[in-house]
């Protein structure tokens, strides 16, 4: 998925979670942030793995010369180069361990992490087989 189909998803996602989770409360914006912002950088990971199989960082240098490209269009910064197993494999690797330790803090903060970053998962997921199906891997 692109950055901004991200986004847009977060942008639904977070707000509702914080809600099912904490209430209309003090904390309800900032929260609400936290899980945009955690349901969107996510895909930061993608320079990880390109970095294990490249050996250096020169698909970060270039997404961040242009911020354009890699806001929307993550397809010419990374996922074009980096298999989706790659891609779902370290998106899982942190979908469980990040909730665990924000669960240190608190259980409802583990979950609002959780929620986000399953839900972009679950996108990852839904749009590679929607491409499949219509043809457009």
């Amino acid at each position: 998925m692109e950055s901004y189909e991200h986004a847009i998803i977060s942008a639904i996602a977070a707000p509702i979670a914080v809600w099912q989770l904490f209430g209309f409360g003090q904390y309800f914006i900032p929260l609400s942030l936290f899980g945009f912002f955690l349901g969107v950088f996510i895909d930061l990971d993608h320079f990880l793995v390109q970095r294990l199989r490249d050996g250096n960082w020169n698909h970060l240098k270039s997404a961040f010369s242009d911020v354009r490209t890699i806001t929307t269009d993550n397809g010419a910064a990374l996922e074009d180069r980096i298999p989706n197993w790659s891609r779902y494999l370290s998106h899982f690797a942190i979908l469980a361990t990040v909730p665990v330790l924000f669960a240190a803090i608190s259980l409802r903060l583990a979950g609002l992490s959780y929620a986000m970053l399953g839900s972009h998962i679950f996108c990852d997921i839904v749009r590679s087989w929607q491409d499949d199906a219509l043809g457009f891997d």
